[in-house]
């Protein structure tokens, strides 16, 4: 017995939502200083700032969660199941993480970064070089 399924018609109506989660400035210093430790650790560039002065208060970071352990990061924001979401759709692209504060509320967004790019040594692959060019 075959069973037909309708999904073009099902996959239309489906809207795409971009996981956002909501932190806050407690939350956020959690990352930063967990994000510190974890690349002094692993020896990787996992953390980047927003160009600028690194002692202002911006709270924009951009950082690789890939090779992080998902509960470790977890219990930085107190298991809160929209963080979860974001931290891991990041690791399941491989794609960066992003923290920006939106400037008529204040509220501090997490949300999903650059896709992709990401090498063991650092936070975005080098491009390749012309082999040909180099002889």
């Amino acid at each position: 017995m075959s069973v037909p399924f309708r999904g073009a018609a099902a996959a239309s109506t489906i809207q795409y939502r971009p996981l956002v989660a909501r932190i806050t400035a407690r939350h956020y210093a959690r990352l930063r200083t967990y994000l510190e430790a974890e690349a002094l650790r692993q020896g990787l560039d996992l953390l980047r700032q927003k160009e600028g002065d690194e002692h202002a208060l911006d709270y924009a970071l951009s950082a690789r969660v890939d090779t992080l352990a998902l509960a470790a990061l977890a219990r930085l924001f107190d298991y809160d199941a929209d963080v979860i979401a974001v931290l891991d759709e990041a690791q399941l692209t491989r794609a960066q993480i992003r923290t920006r504060r939106l400037p008529m509320s204040g509220d501090i967004l997490l949300e999903i970064g650059e896709e992709g790019g990401v090498d063991g040594a650092g936070m975005n692959a080098p491009e390749p070089a012309d082999q040909d060019a180099a002889r």
